[in-house]
């Protein structure tokens, strides 16, 4: 929602999906070597982002737009780990929180005065993690981690289609 000249609100969803699937692998440096045999990874991750972005058009026919992102964003999600080591089988499952806080500039093109293609780019952003693990039934454990970073981050390329009503 546009409330102001050149700056709007938002609320996306976030979705994650990760998957690994290694049948066997192994790697050794001298007297060390590391092995692992039918390794199976599932996570699903969910989220909400609260957007606000600032537009700075560029020429005077409002086609195209550099714009900033402010996200505050909430996820959660699970993910199981399984492998097979020596013939017995272990697993663990994991849930997860994050918080986070990010900036994310791009660029904007306007294809109807309401709607506009966008390329953006992960740029800067400092956030909170909390995961709880339980590995086999038995064992628990929980850890939580604080992240700060600022860098053009290229493998976090964003493309999408945005209608401003």
């Amino acid at each position: 929602h546009a409330f102001a000249d050149d700056l709007a609100i938002g609320v996306t969803g976030l979705y994650t999906r990760s998957l690994v699937h290694l049948e066997s692998a192994g790697a050794s440096a001298g007297q060390i070597s590391l092995d692992v045999e039918d390794l199976y990874s599932l996570g699903h991750n969910y989220g909400v982002a609260f957007v606000l972005r600032k537009f700075l058009p560029l020429g005077n026919e409002g086609r195209f737009s550099l714009y900033s992102d402010a996200e505050l964003q909430l996820a959660g999600g699970q993910s199981k780990l399984r492998n097979d080591e020596s013939g017995e089988m272990k697993g663990t499952y994991e849930t997860s929180f994050r918080i986070a806080l990010c900036v994310n500039p791009g660029i904007a093109m306007y294809v109807t005065p309401h709607m506009a293609l966008t390329a953006g780019v992960g740029m800067a952003g400092i956030g909170y993690a909390r995961t709880n693990q339980v590995h086999n039934q038995v064992a628990t454990g929980s850890g939580s981690s604080f992240h700060a970073s600022y860098i053009l981050n290229l493998m976090s390329l964003s493309f999408g289609v945005h209608y401003c009503f």
